[in-house]
């Protein structure tokens, strides 16, 4: 019998340092979810339930520009999307201009969709893609062009 409670105690206590590891892994039990430091369990919870909560989307985002007179060889944009799959493709156009957005697949670009502009114009397409690059670019020289990428995950 002696034996047996041996064990009990010891198992207890090792199950009760356990708990307290536990525990402090979560964060500081006396502050609220926000101010706890570092990456703990307790604080990972809080920023989803507040992404959730507040219906924010992870963003990844590139944008670029070059004005007439600097264009001599177009603009490109690319995007590693991580895999997010929506996609928002942005463009502007200072004169006619043809606008190609591009996905890798393999290690090679290919052609999604060509859109032409007969006059200065913007626009917007929406992707839904699994691809992990994405890219937007104008190849015409000599005129005003902005570009820009969004890649959006619930």
């Amino acid at each position: 019998m002696y034996l047996l409670e041996e064990i009990s105690e010891r198992v207890r206590a090792l199950v009760d340092k356990t708990i307290r590891g536990v525990f402090r892994s979560l964060g500081d039990p006396g502050s609220s979810p926000a101010d706890a430091s570092g990456s703990t369990v307790l604080r990972r919870l809080y920023n989803i339930e507040q992404n959730i909560s507040q219906g924010i989307r992870t963003v990844r985002s590139a944008s670029g520009s070059v004005s007439a007179a600097e264009n001599t060889s177009g603009l490109t944009v690319s995007l590693d999307c991580y895999g997010f799959p929506f996609v928002d493709l942005r463009y502007e156009v200072g004169g006619a201009a043809t606008i190609n957005i591009e996905i890798q697949l393999a290690g090679t670009w290919v052609t999604l969709e060509s859109i032409s502009e007969g006059a200065a114009g913007s626009g917007i397409r929406q992707i839904r893609t699994g691809c992990r690059n994405v890219r937007i670019s104008v190849p015409t020289t000599g005129i005003d062009i902005s570009l820009g990428i969004e890649a959006k995950g619930v």
